[in-house]
């Protein structure tokens, strides 16, 4: 054997928390490690059936350039193998154990240096206790003719296969066996192991003179032979029950108990009888000694050889011919292989690895009802028997002990059926916003509900943690990544009483002014004094307030023309206006104008300037040509054209102090 590197694979917390919403669409064909995880996988095929007890899985190596492989691990039925591996260059192996006749999974998950576990698609197979001893010799084994009975494995007594062509009952496990201590018979180990065997069974019923007939002392001496194989070594079977046999209980004690791994044992009711209850004592009885063997030296249980014959030379009931004893064997070999009221069977006994039949010849006059298909032998007697054709209960054989969901194969054993893999999606480890989530391997997921964070706005995800990277959601995730969310830091402008959001480092929105009746708009500021205007171009560095400043406006009426002006103003004293054929004699408050105007005192309030005129008389002139201006003709445009002079010009003033008072 090549040199091994052993890998002790550990048993390791399992954990699963998938919460993004996935986009599975084309994760298969997505995931870049597919040509491994869907053939890596050697034995079992899938849909194959294969012998019950240690189970050697093995497979490829996965070959990648991205990420170191670290180690392996098997999952059996989607539990974690406590097992060695053995690294054999590109071929990994690894020997799992079960006895439960039934449908079964094996997956490998490859874990990588970036904690990624990669699996491989789950290889479904099924397990078989079921097997047989075909007899062979003078170049013929019966295996090449017998119609195809569902067996996982068989034996011929033999070191090797006899038969190498096509047959119904091709594809099954062969096991050697060291049928006794014959000159070479130690050797034939060393040649057994180098045939790629990894069992062997042990002599063939050393206590009889008729069989293998070795000394309990030869067999005690080359024990060592046996262990040193380095193979799984089965004990010798006898022809007495082991817990009763002298043979068996000396050999027991002169060997090191734990180089055997499985005890052969061979069992032959004479006499089953005929009712039901007989029969099922009789089947009882069988049962009750395996399960004597087992409690007794404590390891697991082959039952190489079971089945009805009697040797009596005075009675040969069982010879084939009596149909009624022939369904009394049906019935035995049902309740033997299933078990029956609160008997367990083979089938379902944890201890019991395989079990074989043993088949007579159809004809043969001791155990000719316990023949599952005619022999040779069988036609030379009666021409009519086709070789190889099962009996009836070659059918029942066939029929039992089969996993639930098994398709047997023809008799012919053709059109073999299989049960395809099941595709496994791999995980990639997610860590978004420092939470760690599970992400289907070589599949997209959708984007994440946006976050949110007091004081900030979310502003996308990013691929790297300085946010210059936004994370492309289009593509596939192939690898552990981590996704970061940018934050960006948001200030409150309060305009007004108004809050607004602003992102720092931004500026503000101007607002257009509002209306505000009687009142004028005069700008915006930082604060509510209004000393210090506000820039709408500076950026926003934190929380601020913003106030629009508004003067009320006065109305100044002089002789019933109006103009506003700003409250507080102080207006500035206009010139003297003009009016012909009167004296300018001041401005006053009050229409009677007793109280002159005081231009030095601010405005604050609506108010009313009056002029007050003198008329000028001229001694020529022999009536009073005074006029106010409401009552002035039409035709008097020289008087009307100096008032209205002078009135505008004091307008005018008012105006332009606003003006002046305004910059």
């Amino acid at each position: 054997m090549k040199k091994s590197k052993i890998i002790k694979v550990a048993i390791l917390a399992l954990f699963s928390a998938v919460l993004l919403t996935l986009n599975n669409v084309g994760a298969i064909s997505s995931n870049p490690y597919n040509d491994w995880k869907t053939s890596a996988i050697n034995y079992p095929n899938n849909g194959q059936l294969v012998p019950a007890g240690p189970i050697t899985i093995t497979w490829d190596r996965l070959s990648i350039d991205s990420h170191e492989v670290i180690g392996y691990e098997v999952y059996l039925d989607n539990v974690l193998q406590n097992s060695t591996i053995i690294d054999e260059g590109d071929i990994f192996s690894c020997e799992v154990y079960t006895t439960k006749v039934a449908q079964h999974q094996v997956k490998i998950l490859a874990q990588l240096s970036n904690n990624t576990k990669i699996s491989t698609s789950a290889r479904n197979f099924y397990i078989s206790k079921k097997g047989m001893g075909f007899y062979s010799g003078n170049g013929y084994s019966a295996i090449q003719d017998a119609q195809n009975m569902g067996l996982s494995w068989y034996y011929n007594w033999g070191t090797a296969p006899t038969y190498a062509g096509t047959c119904p009952n091709q594809k099954i496990d062969f096991v050697p066996m060291i049928w006794g201590a014959y000159n070479g018979s130690n050797e034939q180990l060393t040649t057994i192991k180098n045939a790629g065997y990894k069992t062997v069974l042990g002599y063939n019923e050393p206590d009889f003179v008729d069989q293998s007939n070795v000394p309990v002392a030869t067999a005690i001496a080359n024990q060592h032979y046996f262990t040193n194989s380095g193979m799984r070594i089965g004990a010798p079977a006898t022809a007495i029950q082991a817990p009763n046999s002298e043979w068996f209980n000396e050999y027991w004690q002169g060997i090191n108990t734990d180089d055997i791994d499985f005890i052969p044992v061979h069992n032959y009711p004479g006499n089953i009888g005929v009712t039901d209850k007989e029969i099922k004592d009789n089947a009882k009885s069988l049962l009750n000694f395996i399960n004597e063997t087992h409690n007794k030296f404590n390891k697991p249980i082959w039952v190489t050889e079971f089945a009805v014959a009697n040797w009596n030379p005075y009675w040969d009931g069982y010879n084939g011919a009596n149909e009624a004893n022939k369904a009394e064997v049906r019935k035995f070999l049902n309740y033997v292989i299933n078990g029956f009221d609160n008997n367990v069977g083979l089938n379902d006994l944890e201890f019991v690895e395989r079990y074989a039949w043993f088949s007579f010849d159809a004809l043969d006059r001791y155990g000719g009802d316990s023949g599952l298909f005619n022999t040779k032998a069988d036609h030379d007697k009666n021409s009519m028997l086709k070789i190889g054709t099962l009996t009836t209960l070659g059918n029942d054989y066939r029929n039992l002990g089969n996993p639930e969901g098994y398709i047997l194969p023809n008799l012919m054993g053709e059109i073999e059926p299989s049960i395809e893999d099941e595709y496994v999606d791999d995980y990639v480890n997610v860590m978004i916003n420092g939470r760690s989530e599970n992400v289907v391997l070589g599949s997209k997921f959708d984007k994440i509900d946006t976050p949110v964070k007091d004081g900030y706005v979310f502003s996308g995800w990013y691929s790297d943690e300085a946010c210059t990277k936004e994370y492309d959601f289009d593509s596939i995730v192939t690898d552990n990544v981590t996704i970061y969310p940018k934050w960006l830091k948001m200030h409150t402008v309060t305009i007004d009483g108004i809050d607004n959001k602003v992102i720092d480092g931004n500026t503000a929105v101007k607002p257009l002014p509002s209306v505000k009746d009687g009142y004028v708009f005069k700008g915006w500021y930082s604060d509510s004094e209004y000393n210090n205007k506000f820039d709408f171009n500076e950026p926003i560095r934190g929380d601020i307030a913003i106030y629009s400043k508004w003067v009320k406006l006065v109305t100044v009426s002089v002789d019933n023309n109006k103009v506003l002006i700003e409250s507080g103003t102080v207006l500035s004293r206009p010139d003297m206006p003009i009016k012909n054929g009167y004296t300018f004699a001041g401005w006053y408050s009050d229409e009677a104008c007793t109280k002159e105007f005081d231009f030095a005192k601010p405005l604050l309030e609506d108010v009313t300037i009056y002029t007050k005129w003198k008329k000028v008389i001229d001694p020529m002139e022999k009536e009073d040509q005074t006029t106010s201006i409401n009552s002035v003709k039409t035709g008097d445009n020289f008087a009307i054209q100096g008032y209205v002079l002078g009135l505008i010009g004091v307008m005018v003033a008012i105006v332009m102090m606003q003006k002046k008072y305004n910059k």
